[in-house]
């Protein structure tokens, strides 16, 4: 069995990374807009990065997501995504992944809909969802979670 890093996420932990110089220069944040489509968050300097992120958080509205968490682990299965997400913030649309994925929870709670189940996940919970599966999250809670993106296994 796979084990995941030991690395954990609070909410503070989230917002910090997500405003730090370094989330900045490597230029791996998203939201996810009300139609389910992830935008990078494009800034020329670190100054109006910040403020837009600020912004964001302070809206409570869109999900934020960065992308190479791994980097911050040296993971080497895949790739790690961190999610922070709201009541009701959009999410993307039912999807499949062409690589296994792990959910793991890390504050709040998530309810994933994976084919034609639910599942209603807590903290520390994870859930693994097979390669080509039809799934979606639904944020009918607030939380963080990591996407953890199967590249392969050792």
């Amino acid at each position: 069995m796979l084990k995941l890093p030991n690395l954990k996420f609070t909410y503070q932990d989230f917002e910090d990374y997500i405003l730090s110089e370094e989330a900045f220069l490597y230029n791996k944040t998203f939201y996810i807009d009300k139609f389910g489509k992830d935008d990078i968050i494009v800034s020329d300097t670190y100054q109006e990065y910040y403020a837009k992120v600020q912004v964001k958080l302070a809206e409570q509205h869109d999900t934020l997501k960065v992308e190479g968490i791994e980097r911050l682990c040296d993971w080497e299965y895949g790739t790690i995504h961190a999610f922070r997400y709201w009541k009701n913030s959009p999410s993307f649309p039912a999807h499949t992944d062409p690589v296994d994925v792990i959910l793991e929870v890390h504050e709040g709670g998530k309810t994933i809909k994976v084919a034609d189940l639910i599942y209603t996940l807590g903290e520390s919970e994870i859930i693994n969802i097979p390669s080509n599966t039809l799934h979606q999250a639904l944020n009918d809670k607030e939380g963080i979670m990591f996407s953890y993106g199967l590249l392969y296994r050792k």
